[in-house]
């Protein structure tokens, strides 16, 4: 809900100005208090990512990004927890910091997590949805959208204040939030105030949030869990021989021409050998015999991955019945492996371009199935996998 607090001098921004954006949390909700957290660190990072990228997916259309960093000096967007500034009725404000040209969201730490009435209070899971739910509705603040009422929005209650439905710019006040999309009403006011061409919809999406109708698990482990893509194939198998699992998207849902293919990943590990990695993989498929396989990321031996990491390592590696032609380079990149980030891939023609949080890596030309082949996931040990994107370019 939108508040004016004169004491943080904040402002609503009429249209975000900065066409790359970096988002920061300077404060984590509190473990003591009225309503104790029980989130993660990580646990609230992905959420915020999942709300601002429930909008950034349409801006990067005409070329808005959003990426989260670990500096306080080196932001655009601040995200904070305070404890008994906010009245009891506003779970959070968002605005524009006057004179200090960054955005701000402010949480209401001693109880945000009433929204989602249909869990129990003291729940995780309650936690989780809440801050997804709330920073939906505040970055639409951030995007200069002020609340939808009667005369606006896609449904009625049977209070003559309040609306019904979808629309996640309606005030929260008093219904439930489960909506973490957003409605036609939504959308239409975001196409029109950032210009984006309807032309540029060409896009597939996926948040394993149910079964895996949508693809064709090739070998190893896929799984859904808790709305994340749990896949395994044990790294005993070892040699440049073993084929590894590939998760192959169904040919109704492929795209044709360019496209940009996008996924979010984590931390995930294997028990059995011990093991923990960070990384995703792209697998570009013809055949059993005739694939390629692009990656970021690495491992190691538990516990591993709690310290930030200097180097990122990428592959192009191809397989015509073993892996021995591979490509491999190591980029000075600093990454925390146990925290969520996103691998893109931009394909035009034959040449694929690989990043990471929107950081350029490196760039690879295809000469072995030039350009062709369907998209899929990839694992060789453990993966977390969530939000997989296509759009397709022409």
């Amino acid at each position: 809900m939108w508040s004016m607090l004169p004491a943080f001098a904040i402002i609503q921004p009429l249209k975000l100005f900065r066409k790359t954006n970096a988002w920061y949390i300077e404060s984590y909700p509190r473990s003591t208090g009225d309503f104790p957290s029980n989130v993660t660190e990580m646990e609230v990072s992905h959420s915020i990512k999942m709300a601002i990228d429930t909008w950034g997916q349409h801006l990067q259309k005409v070329g808005y990004r959003f990426t989260q960093v670990h500096d306080y000096l080196v932001n655009d967007i601040q995200i904070y927890w305070l404890n008994g500034l906010l009245d009891e009725r506003t779970h959070a404000v968002a605005g524009l910091k006057m004179g200090l040209g960054n955005y701000v969201v402010y949480f209401n730490d001693k109880d945000y997590s009433w929204i989602a009435n249909d869990i129990p209070r003291t729940t995780t899971d309650r936690e989780i949805q809440s801050i997804r739910g709330i920073m939906l509705h505040e970055f639409g603040h951030l995007l200069g959208f002020t609340h939808l009422y009667l005369n606006e929005c896609s449904g009625r209650t049977s209070n003559p204040y309040f609306c019904a439905g979808p629309d996640i710019m309606v005030p929260f006040s008093g219904q439930d939030r489960d909506y973490f999309e957003l409605s036609p009403v939504d959308l239409s006011r975001l196409y029109n105030k950032y210009n984006i061409p309807e032309g540029l919809d060409g896009e597939y999406k996926c948040e394993f949030n149910s079964a895996l109708s949508d693809w064709i698990p090739i070998g190893g482990s896929w799984q859904i869990q808790n709305g994340r893509l749990i896949a395994n194939y044990g790294i005993g198998c070892g040699s440049i021989w073993c084929p590894q699992s590939d998760l192959l998207l169904k040919d109704q849902f492929q795209p044709s021409g360019d496209w940009e293919v996008s996924v979010d990943f984590t931390y995930a590990t294997d028990n059995y050998f011990n093991y923990g990695a960070s990384g995703a993989a792209i697998i570009i498929w013809e055949s059993p015999s005739k694939k390629i396989r692009i990656s970021v990321g690495h491992g190691g031996s538990e516990p591993w991955g709690f310290n930030p990491e200097t180097i990122m390592p990428v592959s192009f590696c191809a397989w015509d019945g073993t892996w021995d032609n591979s490509r491999w380079n190591y980029i000075n990149y600093t990454w925390r492996p146990r925290e969520w980030h996103t691998m893109t891939i931009d394909k035009a023609g034959n040449v694929y371009t690989v990043y990471v949080d929107d950081d350029y890596l490196w760039r690879y030309t295809d000469n072995y199935m030039n350009g062709t082949g369907k998209i899929g996931l990839q694992t060789y040990g453990p993966k977390t996998y969530d939000n997989f994107i296509i759009r397709t370019k022409d």
